[in-house]
Parts: C-alpha cells; structure tokens; sequence
C-alpha cells in the first residue's frame, strides 16, 4: 500500500537555521558561526543578559504568575512600552499587538495587507534578509527589488533605489530596514531618510518597516530610532515589525511587536479588531511568558 507522503520530497535545510546545524556537528575546534545573527561572547557562547536572568528569577519565584492564556494581542502594557521605544512616545492612533518575534510580525503585516489593502506588490531591498522573500510570497503579495547596494563601489545604491521606489505603482509596500540593514550593515543617512520619507509620501506608498536591531546600529536605542521616528513625525500611516529577540537577546522567546500606524483612534481600533482575527486562526494568541509582569 502506497503512503499518503509518497509525494512529498525531502526539502532542502533552511540556509540559515540549517548552518547553526552544521555548525554544531562540526568537531574543528576553531569553527566560527557567521550563520544566525546571535550575539556571543568573547569565546563564542551564547550570551544571556544579566537583566533577563534576574527577570527570569523573579517570575519564577512569584506565585502571582499563572499560565493562563494571554489575550490575543498580547498584554495591554506591553503597548506604550514598546510604542516609546519606537516613536518616543505612545499613542491611541497605533494599533499594537504581541507577535511572534519579527518573522511572526513581518507575516501579520502580510497578510492584513493581502486582505486590506488589494494584495499590493511589496518592494524589498536587493540584498535583503533571506526569510523576507518567503513571508511576503507566502502572505499572497508578489515581490519586487529596488538596488540598496553597490558592490563596485561598496556603497548604498540611493540613486537607484529613489529610481525604483519612485516608479513602484501607488499603493505599494516599501519594506525598509529601520536600522542595521540586514545584510549590509548600512543604513541611509539622515538627509538620505528625509529624502525617501518624502518620496514614499507624494507617491503614496506604504512604508513597512522591519526593526529587528534597534541598538545595534549605533549603540543607542534612540539613536537608532531615527527613521522610525520621522515617519510617525509625518503623520503617515505605515506598519512597523519589531523584534526584541536581538536588543533582548530573547531568541527562542519569539517576542516581538506588530505596529499599525493610522491616523485616528478609531482606525486604529478596527485595524487591531481585523489583525485578531488574523491573529486568532494563525496561531490563537501569544506566549504569556516574559510579558505577564
């Protein structure tokens, strides 16, 4: 009798997740992981920051937390924190809930746009981080590439990059990395954010930006929190995924943020009302763990 998986081929390893395998089984003593983007200490360990470990001891050692369920978007306190980190302040025009880390955010933000927004393309930076690609194509949106690097030179392509970006049909999305650009490590200067920021506006697209690093850019989380910061300063609307799982070091936590700018409360309330019911079938709700104090 023939088995019901006969047509299932074995797929290949994730490029990424599967080097962190590869890395482990190999005995060299003198290996070095460039694969998953994981901060290490001086002898290449994996390094837990003293903060998380005493976090983790105090809601170990509290009675008060439980293992209920969160709500679907996550706990209500976790909003304005996270909205201060990003834009400086908190505000009832950002619809904010608790995702699965950056990828979990980034898949949210593709599928609300799929259903809400027409299946518009999305503009991604070439090069970009690997999983990009695969969470928008597989949110139903079709990809395009603007230029960021020029290898000949080792430079941001700007110029190429406004040439495509101006040209992108209205409505599109425009996925930028709001800082420390994944793979480069090089970010448009502050005149160069202005520049685009005003672009994106008289074309009227739709900026999605992916803060995975904040911190890291520069050493200074506000610092690095430029660009975001001027596109809530423009009163655009636009979305915004953020990871805790590098500035944290909360990796395997899966903690993240999925940020809907608008432009009044009460878009914002039906825009949260919409992403919950993406939420609810996708994965009911997130883990409680971390956030529940």
């Amino acid at each position: 009798m023939s088995s019901i998986f006969e047509s299932c081929d074995l797929a290949p390893p994730d490029p990424i997740l599967g080097t962190a395998t590869a890395y482990k089984a190999d005995p060299s003593p003198n290996k070095v992981n460039l694969g998953i983007g994981a901060y290490r200490d001086e002898n290449g360990n994996p390094k837990v920051l003293d903060v998380v470990r005493k976090v983790d001891q105090q809601l170990a050692a509290d009675m008060k937390v439980d293992k209920e369920y969160a709500p679907i978007d996550g706990f209500p306190a976790l909003k304005p924190l996270s909205q201060r980190l990003l834009f400086g302040e908190s505000s009832d025009r950002i619809a904010s809930s608790q995702a699965l880390s950056g990828t979990g955010s980034l898949r949210l933000i593709g599928e609300f746009a799929a259903k809400f927004l027409n299946r518009p393309a999305i503009y991604i930076s070439d090069p970009t981080w690997g999983n990009h690609i695969k969470v928008f194509e597989k949110s139903g949106l079709k990809v395009r590439k603007y230029p960021y690097w020029d290898s000949e030179h080792r430079a941001i392509n700007f110029e190429g990059t406004l040439k495509v970006i101006g040209d992108a049909p209205v409505g599109s999305l425009i996925l930028l990395h709001a800082c420390a650009h994944n793979p480069t490590g090089m970010d448009f200067n502050h005149e160069q954010w202005q520049q685009l920021q005003k672009l994106i506006a008289e074309k009227n697209l739709v900026p999605v930006l992916d803060n995975a690093y904040q911190g890291y850019a520069s050493g200074d989380l506000e610092a690095d929190a430029y660009a975001l910061r001027l596109f809530y300063q423009s009163g655009m609307e636009f979305f915004v995924a953020q990871s805790f799982a590098k500035n944290f070091g909360l990796y395997g936590e899966r903690a993240g943020m999925c940020h809907l700018v608008t432009k009044s409360a009460d878009l914002a309330a039906r825009a949260l009302s919409q992403l919950k019911l993406i939420i609810r079938p996708m994965y009911s709700l997130p883990d409680p763990w971390w956030f529940d104090c």
